[in-house]
């Protein structure tokens, strides 16, 4: 909630999906201050054709998608690591930790001469 918050312009809207816990400690005066709304949603689970949608589009008037991953890892063995950073609000040089990310593809192994006919 803290990094939703502070990451969010001015006057745009959070929207608070899945709470975790019952109760919640937020900078209410951030989100005040900065004319942040907090909208409590119930039931998403019909929006998800429709936002798939507005995300195809790429109109202009939407944000830019792509940076709400912050942080990336490579690999399952950095998996924890990975853990350990969505654990935080900021990362070790200040930037906000908002979705982190692990690539786990691999490269295609290359396949011998004599299987590359065979089904």
């Amino acid at each position: 909630m803290h990094s939703a918050i502070y990451s969010t312009k001015p006057g745009g809207k959070v929207m608070i999906i899945g709470m975790g816990t019952p109760i919640q400690t937020i900078p209410i005066s951030a989100a005040a201050l900065r004319e942040v709304d907090l909208v409590g949603v119930f039931r998403y689970a019909n929006t998800y054709p429709s936002a798939l949608k507005l995300l195809s589009e790429k109109n202009e008037r939407l944000p830019d998608i792509s940076k709400l991953v912050t942080q990336r890892f490579q690999g399952l063995e950095n998996i924890p690591a990975a853990f350990e950073m969505a654990g935080k609000v900021k990362d070790d040089k200040g930037n906000l930790v908002l979705k982190v990310m692990v690539d786990t593809a691999e490269a295609a192994p290359q396949r011998s001469s004599e299987f590359k006919h065979t089904l």
